[in-house]
């Protein structure tokens, strides 16, 4: 039975990013822990206030992720990997272009988000902006890596990435650059993986390109509705912390920024499973295999994985605010199971989105895009407490797993119609 397990590719392909995640992921946690501990709550706030806008920034890059593994996939599962070669060479240079161009605006408007967030200085910002550049062409090293399915490879990346921006970012703190070093430590880290990870991809660079039938305006309509997903599902656990930035004191502001640390376990956790899945359902599908199983079986590994950290959140919260941040943070300490439970929703809400991109049901893309909306308006008007704040992504999460649920079942009617129309 374990050994049919172990040959089981989403279960074999998730168990070696799961571990490598899970590596990478204590990594990161001890980057943000190390970081509370020295900079303190309001120091801390305002590094995760310019770390939120990174990862809004991210956005385009974990969404070029996704299109190019797709893409990817499909030359793979077509024995072309000249084209593969191809692509890589190809949108290495527009990355290039274009982030040296987006790099130039988002250094041009930092004064602005600077004054936003209430930030002494543009510097770290400037910073964040340069990481993003360097974070884009990374991400195209990764979709190349999960399209192969070179999953060990991908876990290796997230290693390398994670334990060398805590290493740096110690340094630099320690060094009196305090926020500034902080935030250097994401292009550090990151330009060192990227040199990493073309090392990796050294069979696929020495190969003679040879395009493919590449349609540009397929690959087009299908990034602009995966940009809008990532953009959203980015927005709901992002935002939230720029709003509360905005409306609340300093520190409490850190104290909402160490929670959304801890709620992020559950989906760092479980992320793993959507990332074997899609290039998976994407083979399954242009094969014409049966694919729906593989959602079944993600869908339960999450659940799982939720349940299982859900059941420490809620029955040792003060614990785990103590060993990730101290003493300092224990007044967030009420608010870590609610927290897990809205990352538990939006995890499975997650894996359902990117089935429905695998098999480029693009219209699915209208229910985060509408979700991430409402969780702005409301946290606008509604922000009595941290509390309130996490009801509403509670609220805004769990009708988002429902709607995708309700198109999911809407999505097999269809298809079992057409099925027996064409019979």
């Amino acid at each position: 039975m374990f050994k049919k397990i172990l040959k089981n590719q989403l279960i074999a392909g998730s168990l070696v990013l799961f571990v490598g995640t899970m590596f990478a992921n204590f990594a990161s946690y001890l980057y943000h822990l190390l970081m509370g501990r020295m900079l303190g709550p309001v120091g801390y706030g305002e590094l995760e206030s310019v770390i939120s806008v990174l990862y809004l920034l991210v956005i385009i890059a974990t969404s070029l992720i996704l299109v190019i593994a797709k893409f990817v996939a499909d030359l793979k599962g077509k024995g072309n990997l000249p084209g593969v070669s191809f692509l890589f060479s190809y949108f290495t240079r527009q990355l290039i272009l274009f982030g040296g161009l987006l790099l130039l605006l988002l250094v041009i408007i930092s004064p602005l988000l600077a004054s936003f967030l209430h930030l002494d200085s543009t510097l770290p910002l400037i910073l964040a902006s340069f990481s993003f550049f360097i974070t884009l062409l990374l991400a195209l090293n990764r979709g190349v890596l999960q399209g192969l399915m070179k999953f060990k490879e991908l876990a290796v990346i997230s290693i390398c990435e994670n334990g060398l921006k805590v290493i740096i970012a110690v340094i630099l703190v320690f060094l009196g650059f305090w926020v500034k070093g902080a935030v250097s430590a994401w292009f550090l880290a990151g330009f060192i993986t990227y040199v990493f990870a073309l090392f990796l991809l050294k069979e696929v660079r020495r190969l003679s390109p040879q395009k493919p039938d590449f349609n540009k305006k397929k690959f087009v309509n299908f990034a602009l509705p995966v940009l809008l997903v990532n953009l959203s599902f980015t927005s709901l656990y992002t935002t939230d912390i720029i709003l509360v930035k905005h409306f609340f004191s300093p520190h409490e502001a850190g104290l909402y920024a160490a929670l959304t640390i801890l709620g992020k376990i559950v989906f760092f956790a479980s992320s793993p499973i959507s990332m074997v899945m899609f290039p998976m359902v994407v083979d399954h599908h242009a094969r014409g295999r049966d694919y729906r199983h593989l959602l079944f079986v993600s869908l339960v590994l999450v659940f799982l994985i939720c349940l299982g950290i859900e059941v420490v959140f809620f029955l040792f919260p003060k614990l785990m605010v103590f060993l990730l941040f101290g003493k300092d943070f224990l007044a967030a300490v009420p608010l870590v199971g609610w927290m897990g439970i809205f990352l538990s929703i939006y995890s499975l809400s997650y894996l359902f989105a990117n089935f429905f991109l695998s098999l480029e049901r693009t219209k699915s893309v209208f229910f985060p895009i509408i979700a991430s909306l409402g969780q702005i308006i409301l946290i606008y008007f509604f922000h009595n407490s941290l509390f309130q704040v996490i009801q509403v992504s509670i609220l805004t999460s769990g009708l988002l797993l429902l709607s995708l649920m309700l198109y999911y079942r809407y999505d097999k009617t269809k298809a079992s119609l057409g099925h027996h129309s064409r019979l």
